[in-house]
């Protein structure tokens, strides 16, 4: 078993091919995908190409240098399809940060995101009207009890839409979803979950 291991050391990663070495980091928190930077000058600027980006900031001490990770990592990111942009909050700071993060991920990817997840427990979260317009968008999972827009919905364009999971949200009233549904032809997982 040792000799396995032995085997499997860095530099026997490190020969692994591209597109499976991104796989495998895509598994990882952004903190421990970035940290890989500095293994070796192959890896510096492997982690901008991740095609999932996942922020977990619920155990967090330092929350400015996260924040600070949070916006270099969405601006550094060079992956043209952005799989999967995942944020966990419970810090109720971050409220005024969260939509602009997802407007930076729509903007900087052209609006290639295939699926955002937002489990903001008790924090206020803003979503951006960019969202609602995101053609590329396959599933969306928000959770949260104060999740909202920042203007009410007047368009919403998701015609890629297969997942949609609203959990403890009061994120659309019958207006708004109708208008929401109205526009996923392709809707095929929907779960709405309200606080009672």
């Amino acid at each position: 078993m040792t000799k396995n291991l032995e085997v499997f050391s860095t530099s026997g990663i490190s020969e692994l091919p591209e597109d499976l070495v991104l796989k495998i980091l895509s598994f990882f928190s952004i903190e421990h995908v970035v940290m890989t930077s500095l293994l070796s000058r192959r890896w510096r600027s492997l982690w901008t190409r991740v095609p999932r980006l996942k922020y977990n900031v619920v155990e967090l001490k330092n929350h400015t240098s996260f924040e600070r990770l949070i916006d270099k990592s969405l601006l550094a990111h060079q992956s043209h399809v952005l799989e999967i942009l995942c944020f966990k909050v419970n810090v109720w700071q971050w409220n005024k940060y969260i939509g602009p993060w997802i407007r930076t991920a729509l903007n900087h990817h052209h609006c290639h995101l295939r699926e955002l997840e937002i489990d903001a427990s008790i924090v206020k979260t803003l979503l951006p009207p960019e969202l609602f317009t995101c053609k590329t968008l396959v599933v969306l999972k928000l959770k949260g009890i104060v999740i909202n827009v920042v203007e009410p919905l007047t368009t919403v364009c998701l015609p890629s839409l297969k997942t949609l999971h609203i959990d403890r949200s009061s994120l659309f009233d019958f207006e708004s979803l109708r208008l929401l549904l109205s526009s996923c032809n392709f809707l095929t997982d929907l779960v709405v979950t309200r606080n009672s």
